[in-house]
Parts: structure tokens; C-alpha cells; sequence
């Protein structure tokens, strides 16, 4: 099955050079511009943010203009970009909604003949580039890379005498933490929320699955695996226990009530844990000011969570070569990687809102430091380098089926219409997971195969 797969999104991208109806970008050349670009993360001129200002200095190095188009964001996002390829507007360098949009599209360039020639290339973290391979074929460039993980208020933990949790501490560990730092009658609290522990805990226990318990191997969601059941009972527990803020009901909130939200408690100092991305360090840092340290620990099991985001070159793009040097320099090139972290680091970055949002995506050492000097979150720099052998990637951008087998597939119960709904009446303790955790593996596996399938349908009617 596994090569089946393969197989068929190999097809899909072959069949990109022959969407019917997708016709060359060229008209950016006509308006004055040697290239177009679309991405949800460009803002407007008005507010020049990072990525403009990438881009303006892309332009000033290489002497050339670049067409932004701007697009939205979410569902508006994924209709723009239908409606410029349907209008033959379609640009030559775009952010990828996810690679399924882009493989059922034919959105997608072949871009093994610049990725083989490139040096940089190489130091990507091999686990978010094998993320846009398939049958050792490259379609997508890693154009950012967040981690999930718990971040520590390591003041609050030193306060009330506790010992600071290492780096992927023991469950238990965590816990017990967690559970002595709740009183909110005093206005503490242990941690934020408990709601996406079953969508890793399996991968910390079982090596074979990913997140949400997918087996690559045997393309299954091992939603009936001891792992995930294991994870979901744990969730259920601690959302029964009512140690996290968003487990706690109105009346439990105590002196926590003065609070908007559970991101208004970290920032006052009075939340031990929180599960967050990197992408909120800067924010955390601007907040927790000279307060308190906060500091990384990654998951128990040290099989961190990674979020990607991909780049993608079209198959109608006039210039690819400058459409790949211009792809590279706003990802993983040293250089451009180093000129985000200066327009980050200037003295007036945080006041015209200019931040990094992404970790490196080269292991260079020069970027590693400066990179980790101008986000100083003690765990930060040694979880970044156990990804290769220990990362994990969250699967809304890079799994078969992701969306339908996490969240929309209907059911037939109930207690739960669709898989989401379902999944949130279990957590939240409403439901017995293992009553219905047979047939949902079934149904979200379905959703994988329906995926394969519909390339396979839509291009090469490919069998085994």
C-alpha cells in the first residue's frame, strides 16, 4: 500500500505539467515584474512586515521586481489560488494551503534538479524536507518550521521549591507539577490546556505511529492502537481532574476569574506550563519581560511535534530558476535566514511589529547562533537538535486524508456526527473512547485511503 501511495503522488505530479485550464503565469513579465508571488503571511504594503521587507530586499540583491498578490487568508486563501489558475494568473512561487492542495491541483513543479545542485539544501532539517519528498522526488520547499511542545515559567516553579523539569521529563513528572501549582483560590494554575494530549502521546510511547496515531507503514490511523487509547484516557483524566485552566468551570475559577483567558494567566505569571508553538517566543518573551524565565521541555518521550509550511514553485512559471533562488532565499537560505534575524533584531523591530515566525530551517551553525541568541528560552536550542532522529510532523499539512480523518468525517453516531465532534465528546469526558475506537480507526484509515484513491482516479487510474 505504502508504494502505492508513492506511486500515485508521483502521478500527481506529473499530471501538473497538463492541468487543463492552468495556463502559463507569464503576464507578470508583461506588467513589469520578473516574478508573482502569492502567500497568506504578506500582509499589505501598508504594514511592511517581515516578509515585505524579505522580499524588497530579495528585489534590491538581484536587481528584479516581484509581483505580491495578495490572497486572504484560510478557505479565501485556497479560493484565490483556484480562481488565478483558472484565469491563467497563477504565480510562479506560492505558500501551499497543504500538500494535498497542491498534489490534487497539479499545482506543483518538479524541483529535484535544483534542490540536487544545491549545497544549502542539504543542511534543511531531514525530517520537514522529507516532508515534501515522495519516492525521493522533490515537490515543496520547507518555508517554515514551528515546534509544539510545553513551555516552563520557571519562576513559578522555583518559587514553590520545585525542582525545574528537564528537557521531554517524565509524564508523571509533568504532572505531579502540574497538579501542585493549581489553587486557584491563591490565582494559580498548573497549565493551559489538556486538549491535544491524544493527538501526540501515542507517538511518545509507540515509535511506528506519528501524530493523531498515524502509521505510515501500514497508512492506518491506529486510533484503536493501546498508544492512543492510552493517550485519550490520560486526557480524559486530566480534563476530570480539573488541573488545567480550560478544564476548570466558571465557579472553579477563584481569583483566576479576573482573567480573559488562559494566555492572560501565563502572562501574568501565574500559569507553571503551557502547551504552545514556537512561533508565540516572541510574544512570550515581550510579556514575561524581566518577570520570569520561561523555558522549553519539549513532550514527554522527546518526540516533539513540528508544524511546516511549504513553498511551492508552479509548473507554469516562466523563470524557475529565479522563481527557486527567490523560494530559497524567503526559507532555508543561510543568507536570507540571516537577514530575517537582523530586520528581527533591530532596535526598533518590536515597536514596527517585526518578529521572527519561524524556527531555522538550515542547520548552519552561524544561523543556529545567531538565531538562538535573539531567542533566548533555555531547551529551545537543544530540542531543535534531536528533530531529525526524535521529531515528529503534525499531519494537517503533510497526511493523506488529515482533515476528513481528524475532524469532518461523518460518523453515523449520535454522540458524535463527525470524527471531531465524536473525539471532543470523549476528551471532555463524555463518552467511553474504547465503545467506539474500532470504528473510528476504520472510518479515519478510510479517510487515507479515499485520499490515494482519488489521485489515483483523478490522474493515472494506477493499480498495485
Amino acid at each position: 500500500m505504502k508504494k502505492r501511495l508513492l506511486a500515485c503522488l508521483t502521478a500527481v505530479m506529473m499530471a501538473a505539467a497538463v492541468f487543463i485550464g492552468f495556463t502559463a503565469c507569464g503576464g507578470g513579465e508583461d506588467r513589469g515584474y520578473d516574478l508573482s508571488y502569492v502567500s497568506w503571511n504578506v500582509s499589505t504594503e501598508a504594514v511592511n512586515n517581515i516578509e515585505r521587507r524579505m522580499i524588497a530586499e530579495f528585489e534590491r540583491r538581484n536587481d528584479v521586481r516581484v509581483q505580491v498578490i495578495e490572497a486572504g487568508t484560510g478557505g479565501a486563501y485556497q479560493i484565490t489560488l483556484i480562481g488565478l489558475a483558472a484565469t491563467g494568473q497563477f504565480p510562479d512561487v506560492f505558500m501551499t494551503p497543504n500538500l494535498s492542495f497542491g498534489f490534487e491541483n497539479g499545482y506543483f513543479a518538479n524541483i529535484d534538479q535544483f534542490a540536487e545542485d544545491d549545497d544549502d539544501w542539504a543542511n534543511i532539517p531531514t525530517i520537514i524536507k522529507e516532508a515534501a519528498q515522495f519516492r525521493d522526488r522533490t515537490w515543496a520547499i520547507p518555508a517554515a518550521m514551528h515546534m509544539m511542545g510545553f513551555f516552563v515559567n520557571d519562576r513559578l516553579l522555583d518559587d514553590q521549591n520545585m525542582d525545574p523539569l528537564p528537557i521531554a521529563p517524565d509524564m508523571d513528572d509533568l504532572l505531579s507539577v502540574v497538579r501542585a501549582l493549581r489553587n486557584p483560590t491563591a490565582g494559580r494554575i498548573g497549565l493551559n490546556t489538556e486538549e491535544n494530549i491524544f493527538e501526540w502521546y501515542a507517538a511518545s510511547v509507540d515509535d511506528s505511529l506519528g501524530w493523531f496515531a498515524w502509521d505510515a507503514e501500514n497508512e492506518i490511523y491506529a486510533l484503536d492502537s493501546p498508544a492512543f487509547r492510552a493517550g485519550m484516557a490520560l486526557t480524559q483524566q486530566i480534563r476530570g481532574d480539573r488541573i488545567t485552566f480550560s478544564s476548570l468551570e466558571e465557579s472553579e475559577l477563584g481569583a483566576l476569574s479576573v482573567y480573559e483567558d488562559a494566555v492572560a494567566v501565563w502572562d501574568a505569571g501565574m500559569m507553571g506550563l503551557r502547551w504552545g508553538q514556537t512561533f508565540e517566543v516572541p510574544d512570550m518573551l515581550e510579556k514575561a519581560g524581566s518577570r520570569f524565565d520561561i523555558s522549553f521541555v519539549g513532550v514527554p518521550g522527546g518526540r516533539t511535534p513540528i508544524v511546516p509550511d511549504f513553498l511551492a514553485i508552479s509548473p507554469t512559471s516562466g523563470n524557475p530558476q529565479l522563481a527557486w533562488e527567490f523560494a530559497k532565499w524567503m526559507s532555508f537560505s543561510p543568507q536570507g535566514m540571516q537577514h530575517r534575524i537582523s530586520l528581527a533584531s533591530a532596535p526598533t523591530a518590536a515597536a514596527e511589529g517585526i518578529f521572527m515566525n519561524t524556527m531555522p530551517l538550515t542547520t548552519n551553525a552561524a544561523v543556529i547562533e545567531q538565531f538562538f541568541n535573539l531567542w533566548p528560552v533555555d531547551g529551545l536550542r537543544e530540542v531543535f537538535m534531536t528533530l531529525d532522529e526524535y521529531g515528529i510532523v503534525e499531519g494537517v499539512k503533510v497526511t493523506p486524508g488529515y482533515a476528513a480523518a481528524r475532524w469532518t468525517a461523518t460518523t453515523g453516531i449520535a454522540e458524535g456526527p463527525t470524527i471531531g465532534e465524536l473525539l471532543d465528546n470523549v476528551w471532555n469526558g463524555s463518552l467511553v473512547f474504547t465503545q467506539f475506537s474500532g470504528q473510528l480507526q476504520t472510518l479515519a484509515s478510510l479517510q487515507a485511503s479515499n485520499a490515494i484513491n482519488r489521485f489515483m482516479d483523478i490522474y493515472l487510474n494506477l493499480s498495485e
